[in-house]
């Protein structure tokens, strides 16, 4: 081998020992560290780094996340992580396995905390920061204080609402299914005014109470169940109890009490007395029978339908006034037999109005004579006659007469 051969080996031999065979463009790691982070040359410095799934994260008040935490260590020594957060914060956060875990407590509002986890191996250190938003969620819930409400056409009620929690920022909305257009709703200071629309029928539906938090896109619903009554057709309902219309009790007693006044001012005979209360008994009989006959079923058909949402109010009450003119077309034929004695007597037995026989609410009964503008009025709620029909109010079995002898009446 010439001298030049060994010269030029020795050279490229110095080379390479001075490079280190390295090719990583000059890295804090060591392509000859092995697995262990055992560097065998003995001057390779250990590489420690830190990554976070996310650097930023939002968690809802009282729930738990976790955070992957990813870690690159070219030593040999034992890592140890841990957290710096400010006192107080909203948060507990703790490290395992290379997994963060985040415990959001509850809070007033939304609140940003700043964190940031720390790796060493006891001289080297990786960080980095974190943010955590901790978004309060509002209760929405709200209690009512009823459970069902019912309410008469063109009135309204109040319902109370009691919120779990005061919330800034709540919006309601209130629905009635399926009849919406039959009331009108407010919610104000806490509080659901329910007015009831001119009704047409009676309805039974549900009414939907919706808290809404727009900011948080949250929402509660409550519902309740609602009876709206067609008021106006109680008094017509109640002349479907057809033998109570066909009692005719306003003429238990008048009957007689005239006739034996007739009889003491001796306007009329004893024999005529007599036949007078046989042709009014006759014609009572014939008009109580009556109810045998006159169509009342049609009008009974009606209320069935109407109950049932078939037929409206206006339909009902054309079938109405039909049965209602046939009843009393067989009522003031006795009221016009009784005003032949009171026409005897002017100013001195009560001259009784046909035509005005109807349903009387305040006693569940019906009367032609109680309720006649003509003859008295109601006052806080109760009949009085005028002082000149006075005498009226010891013969009427509608107002609490049982029983009144002529002779008590004299």
């Amino acid at each position: 081998m010439s001298i030049l051969n060994k010269t030029i080996r020795i050279i490229l031999s110095l080379v390479l020992s001075a490079c280190g065979g390295s090719t990583d463009g000059g890295s804090n790691t060591s392509n000859n560290a092995n697995p262990d982070g055992d560097n065998s040359n003995g001057n390779q410095t250990p590489e420690l780094t830190l990554a976070l799934e996310s650097s930023a994260i939002s968690i809802n008040e009282s729930a738990n996340n976790t955070i992957n935490i990813t870690t690159n260590y070219t030593g040999s020594s034992s890592l140890s992580y841990s957290v710096n957060i400010n006192d107080g914060s909203p948060v507990n956060l703790s490290v395992s396995n290379q997994i963060l875990s985040i415990e959001a407590s509850a809070v007033d509002e939304d609140i940003e905390v700043a964190a940031e986890i720390v790796v060493t191996d006891g001289e080297l250190s990786a960080s980095q920061s974190l943010t955590i938003s901790v978004i309060n969620i509002p209760n929405l819930m709200f209690d009512l204080d009823v459970t069902e409400v019912s309410l008469e056409e063109n009135s309204s009620t109040s319902v109370k609402l009691h919120p779990v929690e005061v919330v800034a920022d709540v919006t309601y909305s209130v629905s009635f299914d399926p009849f919406q257009d039959a009331i009108a709703t407010v919610i104000e200071n806490n509080e659901l005014i329910i007015s009831a629309n001119e009704l047409d029928n009676d309805y039974v539906g549900t009414l939907s109470i919706v808290a809404n938090h727009q900011n948080k896109d949250l929402s509660y619903s409550q519902k309740l169940p609602v009876e709206l009554i067609n008021s106006s057709m109680k008094p017509v309902k109640a002349w479907a109890s057809i033998d109570q219309v066909f009692e005719f009790d306003d003429f238990n007693n008048i009957p007689a009490f005239y006739a034996k006044v007739a009889y003491l001012h001796k306007a009329v005979s004893y024999s005529e007395y007599k036949s007078y209360i046989a042709e009014f008994d006759d014609l009572l009989a014939h008009a109580k029978s009556q109810k045998q006959t006159i169509d009342s079923q049609s009008f009974i058909d009606a209320i069935s339908k109407y109950d049932q949402n078939e037929l409206t109010e206006a339909e009902v009450k054309a079938t109405f006034n039909s049965f209602k003119s046939s009843v009393i077309a067989e009522y003031d034929p006795l009221i016009q037999k009784l005003n032949e004695l009171s026409e005897l007597f002017e100013g001195q037995l009560p001259l009784l109005s046909i035509g005005q026989f109807n349903y009387l609410p305040e006693f569940d009964s019906f009367s032609g004579i109680v309720g006649d503008e003509k003859l008295g009025a109601f006052i806080e709620g109760e009949w009085r006659f005028s002082d000149e029909n006075k005498v009226l109010e010891k013969l009427l079995p509608v107002l609490g007469v049982s029983d009144c002898p002529v002779s008590e009446v004299e």
